[in-house]
Parts: structure tokens; C-alpha cells; sequence
């Protein structure tokens, strides 16, 4: 199996990403007081390897109290959108990595379809 988590592998055989896949979690309104999502300001203010620290622990703790708080569920939700926002933030690294190397080696970089 590949390295390559755009092979259709976890998380990436799912079409939509973290914000869209998680309807009821994602932008929770006491979240997003001024009209910006807590995470997203989260995400500038870290290195990306801070973030997807922050987006494993935060996923690990609701993971660890999912039995006890009254809604398994929403806090299983909850865990699951976080480690997608640490899968996509890895895809991210990965793919400016590869981007950088293609400069790197004096490549240009491959272009999507155009139109």
C-alpha cells in the first residue's frame, strides 16, 4: 500500500473534508463568536506538526470521556473530526513537501486540468 493518502485510503475515500463531513460539530455558533471558528485561528497561530499535536489530543479527549459525559455519539463525532483535521494537515505537509521538491529538482509543478 502506498504512502499516498490521496490513493483512496483513509481519510481521503471520503469526498468531503473535516468541515463538511461534520454538519453538527463543525462551527458549533459559541465557537465561531466574530465570525471566526476558534479552530481556524487555532490552525494560524501553530506550526502545522503543533496543530495536528493539538488535533490528536483533542480527538484523544473525547475519545476518553465519550462513556461518561451522555453523548457518546456527538463526542465520537467530535474525535473523528478532529483526527480528519490532523489527516488533512499531514496531506497538506506532504504535498508542499513533494511540491518543494519538484522545485527542488528544477520540475515544474504539475498543473490541474485547466478550465
Amino acid at each position: 500500500m502506498s504512502n499516498n493518502r490521496r490513493d483512496g485510503g483513509w481519510p481521503y475515500n471520503h469526498p468531503e473534508r473535516a468541515e463538511e463531513k461534520y454538519p453538527d460539530v463543525n462551527a458549533p455558533s459559541h465557537y465561531t463568536v466574530g465570525g471566526i471558528e476558534a479552530i481556524n485561528v487555532i490552525k494560524a497561530k501553530l506550526t502545522p506538526e503543533e496543530f495536528i499535536g493539538y488535533c490528536k489530543g483533542s480527538g484523544l479527549k473525547y475519545l476518553m470521556r465519550a462513556n461518561y459525559k451522555g453523548k457518546h455519539d456527538q463526542d465520537v463525532l467530535k474525535a473523528g473530526y478532529y483526527m480528519d483535521r490532523a489527516q488533512e494537515t499531514i496531506a497538506e505537509l506532504e504535498e508542499a513537501a513533494a511540491l518543494s521538491e519538484e522545485t527542488d529538482r528544477g520540475e515544474a509543478p504539475e498543473s490541474g486540468p485547466i478550465g
